[in-house]
């Protein structure tokens, strides 16, 4: 089986190199890191936002219908 997690940490690596989000030290814990989304990082969703909701104004799917296409789509990926 495999570990959907185990690309979680070279993923938020990815994120930090391009400066979408920051990694801090945990106070508490020093085992654990703090990740927050930076100013580039809104700025790419909001960016994402308008698109998306441009996309659903083009397909004139039902949230029914876009739900089945999301799964169809993660089905497609395995």
């Amino acid at each position: 089986m495999l570990d959907q997690n185990s690309d979680v940490s070279r993923l938020l690596d990815r994120l930090a190199a391009k400066k979408l989000i920051a990694k801090s030290a945990c106070p508490n814990d020093k085992r654990a890191v703090d990740v927050s989304i930076t100013e580039d990082g809104l700025n790419l969703l909001a960016t994402i936002d308008k698109q998306e909701k441009v996309m659903d104004s083009l397909l004139h799917l039902t949230e029914e219908e876009a739900a089945q296409l999301s799964d169809l789509l993660d089905k497609a990926r395995d």
